[in-house]
Formats: C-alpha cells, structure tokens, sequence
C-alpha cells in the first residue's frame, strides 16, 4: 500500500493531494493495532520522501519552493505525518482500554452468574434435605 501511494504521487507529478494517500495508508495500518508494520510504515513515508527528494524534489513535489528547499518541505510532510501517527495512537490506547473496561465487565458477570450458579446449587440442596429431615 505504501509504493501504491509513493507511485501515486511520482505519477501525479508530486501533487499535493496524492500524498494524503500516505494518511490514509497510516490510518489503515493502525488498524492492525501492531508495532511492527505501523513502524515500517512511518520509515516508509520518511525514507521515500526523504530519499526522493534527494534524488529528484520534482518526483515528490509540484511546486518551486519544494523544489527549491525540498528537506523544508519533508520537515513540514514529517511534521504532519507524525501529528496523524499521534491522533493514532491516541484512539489505539483508547480501543485498548475500552477493551480492557470490557474484559473486567465481562469478568464480573462470569463470576457473578458463577455465584448464582453456586447459591441456586446450594438453595436446591437445602431445600433436598430439608424434604428429607420432614420426612
């Protein structure tokens, strides 16, 4: 998905609007919810920019100033990527503890309807001897 999205913009002649691609890419894989291809991602996005621009600004930009000072312009790409990566990480930590908040519930019912299992096991037995010892 990342070299769809770095062609993307080698193909669009470095338009602007072709790197939100690269967002998009970030955002769905945040949704694995894992480190490692989150990771390859970001190095990914910061190695092809950086990279690209190197060899040649117009392959990752459309305008003169890009251009001009491209490692500028992979700041500024860098500093909004990571902005998206923190927004991210933010709702990962979110969906992790509503997760947890769920478990515990869950939890609780479990051992509650054990508890109720158990007192009924224990009201049908009293109740057993109690017809007995009536006997």
């Amino acid at each position: 998905m990342m070299t769809t999205s770095t062609l993307l913009v080698q193909f669009s002649g470095g338009y602007v609007e072709a790197h939100f691609h690269f967002f998009v890419v970030m955002a769905v894989l945040a949704v694995y919810e894992d480190w490692v291809p989150f990771l390859v991602g970001l190095l990914y996005v910061a190695v092809g920019h950086g990279g690209f621009s190197m060899i040649d600004p117009s392959l990752v930009y459309n305008h003169p100033a890009a251009i001009q000072y491209p490692w500028s312009w992979v700041v500024i790409h860098a500093i909004f990527v990571l902005g998206l990566i923190v927004a991210l990480m933010t709702n990962w930590r979110s969906l992790e503890r509503s997760r947890e908040v769920a478990e515990t519930r869950m939890q609780q019912v479990t051992d509650r309807d054990d508890q109720l299992e158990r007192v009924e096991e224990a009201r049908a037995d009293a109740e057993a001897r109690h017809r007995v010892v009536r006997r």
